[in-house]
């Protein structure tokens, strides 16, 4: 049986490969721009609006909405995040002590005299927790798949960018 020598010779590809740093240096070169960077905004914006409140705890601060950042680490990754240590409680939820008081920030009428009518900041409001465990309101997973849409429209656009690139 003799051996067949099958010879195959790419044309073209030297083009290919100078289309393709093109397209990977409009990525590289302005990772604010790229794909993944407004991925992750998108889904920054979703996880924000999705932590202020309704359906949720109530929002007193609005410290866990605003301490939602995205973080561009190279063109290719992003990190959205946040580092209040109690965001994990209330995506998932968690145990509580029954009984315990639990001081709620709100305005307070005060009493008689010329201060009559007239409100202040405290602490003095509350509650005593009567449920062992406070629900989860998830803020951060459903916000992913509510960007579905608008992530699949990211791609598509960038696809068009970079087919407009290798029809030059």
């Amino acid at each position: 049986m003799a051996d067949t020598l099958l010879n195959i010779t790419l044309l073209g590809t030297e083009e290919l490969k100078d289309k393709l740093e093109k397209v990977r240096a409009l990525i590289q070169d302005h990772p604010e721009a790229s794909l993944i960077a407004k991925a992750a905004y998108a889904v920054q914006r979703q996880v924000q609006i999705n932590a202020t409140g309704r359906p949720g705890p109530r929002v007193q601060t609005g410290r866990l909405r605003s301490s939602i950042t995205t973080k561009i680490e190279s063109y290719d990754r992003a990190t959205v995040g946040t580092n209040v240590e109690y965001a994990s409680s209330v995506e998932f939820g968690h145990k509580q002590q029954v009984g315990r008081f639990v001081p709620i920030y709100g305005m307070r009428r005060i009493g008689g005299g010329e201060f009559k009518g007239r409100y202040e900041v405290s602490q003095g409001l509350g509650l005593r927790l009567v449920n062992p465990f406070a629900p989860a309101y998830p803020f951060f997973y459903p916000a992913i798949e509510q960007c579905k849409p608008e992530l699949e429209g990211i791609c598509v656009t960038f696809g068009h960018e970079i087919e407009g690139e290798f029809s030059k």
